[in-house]
């Protein structure tokens, strides 16, 4: 269920999580039921990822629910997520965390603005010591970890998948070699993979021996929107939300939007 970007050389290792043993590897791997999650691009790895792009490593709890006091004599659930954030680039950085849900039912959240689901969390948690991720924004001093928790509220009941995205963990400035086939061009990272294949597809079928031409290769300064994306299902149904088995189907890294070039360094035909 894990995945891998062809580019990262994976690291495996093991430490102990309170009663959950986690394996983790530079991408996504799903560690027992508890569902601790870790993410760290590491030393060479990192460096031929994303040419010395600094990155927040990232460690998440599996997504769950809590009930919630309605202030009518009743409960609502909340869903929310667990996570430990550590700065280990070297230098402080800018922490400005968006961390959205989206479901299958075309409903969308921001986690943030649950005040009062916090202490329930903290109790379900058993950990007074939990902060919301919104009151962690601003310098994230280098060597720090803090341990937060996203919030998304409450979340309709009828959906069967939900798709988080956390904006805020990658500098959002690197320096990407291009590919430029004619009118088409290749942006040489893992995480434009599948829309590199379909484009080299089509130049393929463009040929008359099925053959690539040589590309003229060019590096670029860009920005663009990447982000650590988590995708699960829960069974049940709108009844019994809170009683459902919400369970982890993949996640990784993702960018969206067109990139915009800051510098061009160079060019070779």
């Amino acid at each position: 269920m894990s995945e891998r970007h062809p580019s990262v050389r994976p690291t495996r290792w093991a430490r102990s999580f309170g009663a959950v043993a986690v394996l983790a590897a530079p991408v996504a791997v799903l560690a027992a039921a508890a569902g601790i999650v870790a993410l760290s691009l590491m030393g060479s790895a990192r460096a031929e990822e994303s040419r010395a792009r600094w990155i927040l490593d990232l460690k998440h709890g599996a997504l769950k629910t809590v009930a919630v006091a309605d202030g009518a004599g009743g409960t609502t659930s909340y869903h929310y997520m667990v996570l430990e954030v550590t700065n280990a680039t070297g230098h402080g950085r800018h922490w400005y965390p968006l961390f959205k849900a989206m479901t299958d039912t075309d409903k969308s959240y921001v986690a943030g603005g649950c005040p009062l689901a916090l202490q329930a969390v903290r109790r379900q948690e058993r950990d007074q010591e939990l902060v919301s991720m919104e009151s962690t924004v601003g310098l994230f001093p280098n060597g720090k970890t803090v341990r937060m928790v996203a919030i998304f509220g409450p979340v309709d009941p009828l959906y069967d998948r939900i798709t988080l995205q956390l904006h805020g963990l990658v500098d959002p400035i690197a320096i990407f070699r291009i590919e430029k086939y004619g009118d088409t061009e290749i942006v040489a990272d893992s995480v434009y993979y599948d829309r590199n294949q379909k484009l080299l597809e089509t130049i393929r079928a463009g040929t008359e021996d099925g053959q690539l031409p040589t590309p003229e290769i060019e590096y670029r300064e860009v920005r663009e929107n990447r982000y650590w994306q988590m995708v699960y299902e829960r069974l049940g149904d709108e009844f019994h939300a809170e009683d459902d088995h919400i369970t982890f189907v993949n996640e990784g890294w993702r960018a969206d939007g067109e990139l915009k070039v800051l510098r061009v360094f160079g060019q070779s035909e």
